[in-house]
């Protein structure tokens, strides 16, 4: 078990060997450390959750939106975008196991996040 100090992209490394052979693999992971959220004020709702097929995304009119992101808890990115289409937009969602996801907003004021549960 390994702590991680900072939020960061992180490499990390898994070696398995037995009597024959060695295997190494290597993952850069995003790594966020802490529990205290900030949310700058701005209308932010993901839904349904939980969810199966689609998200609908929601903005208030007074947001700038940068970029919108969904990580699994491995904090692995399953969907970025840079292009935010209008203030609600939906995002297909079939392809992503069950499990708990963060939904992140980051706008010209701060960055938001909600979890959302995938039930398939």
């Amino acid at each position: 078990v390994h702590t991680y100090g900072s939020n960061a992209d992180y490499l990390v490394g898994l070696t398995t060997t037995n009597d024959h052979c060695q295997n190494k693999i290597t993952k850069t992971i995003d790594v966020n450390v802490g529990v205290a959220e900030i949310d700058p004020g701005i209308d932010f709702q993901v839904s349904p959750n939980p969810a199966i097929d689609a998200l609908q995304i929601a903005f208030g009119h007074n947001a700038d939106i940068k970029e919108v992101s969904i990580k699994n808890l491995l904090g692995e990115t399953v969907y970025i975008t840079h292009t935010i289409p209008a203030n609600r937009f939906s995002v297909d969602i079939r392809h992503l196991e069950s499990g708990l996801y963060l939904v992140t907003a980051d706008t010209d004021i701060g960055r938001m996040t909600r979890r959302v549960v995938i039930s398939k």
